[in-house]
């Protein structure tokens, strides 16, 4: 009993600057677990932040004066949860002309092919992924699309980053081994089980051509609950992780962001305007 108390108060002293209701309204927003909170790495990214990247950060933030009001008008308009602001931030720190090694372009970040999908005109005269107005419509249109393909938030950011297919792919990895354990023993005989890691391993290898198993699977498995940590678990000896550490590293660079633009305190050591 007094181990179970002293391992509770440390850690109410150790992740007290994280837990605050704001910070709670942010993951149930993006339809995270409220345990989430207590997810050691994404301490160490809010304390990276706030703590060593303070400055560097507010010099973003302002910036971005110009086109923060675009982009938080335009986000409270179409009705998304308002920390999504965050994933302009992470993709191009505001950045109208940021350009990726992979082709990706502008304050979003847009691949060519995505873009024009979302109604964005590319040429040799306009790439409308540079305008902060359109590129913001195309983006909250991705990102409802992405949601009403996975029925979550966070699921919906991870998915922007890495691709619909890499995120399925982890959903339904994470399931088959939660089923996996649930089974203990007997997983390793089991018929099923052998049938959908065949499934994950012919998609693994072939790509596009395997998709549709591997989607029918997902839906299949979709009574099975999982939560964000159970996605970011890191497996040891494997070298396919559930997702790439770009998007687990992602999805928390969104949240520690999303902190920062609810704390007052954080927010202070700028111009006013963002606190308005």
């Amino acid at each position: 009993m007094k181990k179970f108390l002293f391992i509770f108060i440390f850690n109410i002293f150790l992740f007290a600057d994280i837990l605050n209701q704001n910070n709670l309204n942010v993951l149930r927003a993006l339809d995270i677990n409220e345990d989430f909170l207590y997810y050691k790495p994404l301490k160490e990214k809010y304390d990276e932040y706030y703590y060593r990247k303070k400055r560097y950060f507010i010099n973003i933030l302002e910036n971005g004066y110009d086109i923060l009001p675009i982009i938080r008008k335009s986000i409270l308009k179409s009705n998304i949860p308002s920390p999504l602001i965050s994933v302009a931030m992470a993709e191009s720190y505001f950045t109208l002309n940021a350009k990726s090694h992979k082709k990706a372009t502008g304050l979003w970040q847009f691949m060519p092919s995505t873009a024009k999908k979302f109604g964005l005109k590319i040429d040799e005269y306009v790439d409308e992924r540079r305008d902060p107005i359109e590129s913001t419509k195309a983006a909250i249109e991705y990102l409802k699309y992405l949601h009403k393909f996975f029925g979550k938030w966070y699921l919906a950011v991870m998915a922007y980053n890495a691709g619909e297919a890499r995120v399925v792919e982890a959903v339904v990895r994470a399931k088959v081994d939660k089923l996996c354990n649930s089974l203990g023993k007997e997983c390793k005989k089991n018929k099923k089980i052998k049938e959908y890691r065949k499934i994950i391993r012919d998609y693994q290898r072939e790509g596009r051509k395997k998709f549709l198993p591997l989607y029918k699977l997902y839906k299949k498995l979709d009574y099975i609950q999982i939560d964000l940590e159970d996605l970011l678990r890191f497996q040891k000896g494997l070298k396919r992780q559930y997702l790439p550490k770009e998007t687990r590293d992602y999805i928390l660079k969104v949240l520690a962001l999303s902190f920062l633009f609810s704390n007052d305190e954080f927010l202070k050591y700028s111009n006013s305007y963002i606190l308005n």
